[in-house]
């Protein structure tokens, strides 16, 4: 017999690992993944990771037994989405929508001969709720409910049993919290000219006899 005993540990559920969906409350100031822009440090990483993707060249080659052979690229990785909407800029905005919120979200809206997404709208993260009931998952965009094979849904940020991908903004929110708390009393202390907007007063201190 075994002199230590095992004590089983309950760890977290998935569910408990998915931070909640409303704004994230930190040092006084919602922190929301529009707010954390206003973290210059946020708003840099985001802005530089972005960049750097959306200019990478994106080519289709073909193998042609030992060697590889440039062929036209479809439509999706020409104007992915619509004419107005070029790669780079698609590219751009969706690398920006997975680094702050480990989602980006898309419209099928055009496909191919093989039936292949050849036109994909981006949507507002805001605008998106993923749904998950009996292994079937459903997308609420606005007031509009998508099945799977109608929505591009991109992740980042994985975890095993999870339709949706983890936000770095929810888990880091009370770091951004504590800037955007630090920021908005700076604004408010020189907005007042550097004098206290009020006074505290004691009505129940009694004077000296």
């Amino acid at each position: 017999m075994s002199l230590f005993k095992r004590r089983s540990v309950a760890g977290p559920t998935a569910g408990e690992l998915i931070p909640p969906r409303p704004a994230q409350r930190a040092g006084g100031v919602v922190v929301t993944d529009e707010t954390a822009l206003r973290h210059s440090a946020v708003w840099a990483c985001l802005r530089l990771r972005a960049n750097l993707v959306s200019t990478m060249p994106v080519d289709v080659y073909r193998r042609v037994g030992e060697m590889k052979v440039e062929v036209p690229k479809p439509p999706v990785l020409v104007n992915p989405g619509g004419e107005r909407v070029g790669m780079m800029e698609w590219l751009y905005s969706t690398q920006f929508d997975l680094d702050r919120a480990g989602n980006c979200f898309g419209l099928i809206t055009a496909r191919d001969g093989l039936g292949l997404p050849a036109r994909i709208e981006l949507v507002p993260l805001a605008d998106v709720t993923v749904r998950q009931r009996d292994g079937v998952i459903t997308y609420r965009i606005g007031s509009q409910v998508y099945t799977a094979d109608e929505v591009w849904h991109e992740r980042q940020y994985t975890m095993a049993g999870l339709a949706v991908g983890l936000s770095p903004v929810a888990y880091a929110a009370w770091s951004i919290g504590e800037y955007l708390s630090v920021q908005q009393f700076a604004l408010d202390w020189f907005g007042n000219g550097a004098v206290p907007s009020a006074h505290l007063k004691n009505t129940a201190k009694r004077p000296r006899r």
